[in-house]
């Protein structure tokens, strides 16, 4: 697994108190998904990623508009 290197203090346009800050204070988010070697050798498996990354994707853009500061 990989961990990021939280920010320290409460990132720029957030309060120290706000209810999420230990979340917010995370540089990089991910999401993983668990393949066999089956899955992986498998004739179908770049559609599969595709469908993968479509699944995430409403993901993604939450992430992206709620750590953007307006």
């Amino acid at each position: 697994l990989y961990y990021d290197d939280p920010l320290k203090t409460a990132p720029k346009g957030f309060s120290k108190e706000h209810p999420y800050i230990e979340l917010l204070r995370h540089k990089t988010f991910g999401v993983e998904i668990a393949l066999s070697r089956k899955q992986v050798l498998d004739p179908n498996y770049q559609e599969y990623c595709t469908e993968v990354y479509l699944e995430m994707l409403p993901f993604r853009r939450y992430l992206r508009e709620a750590v953007t500061v307006q």
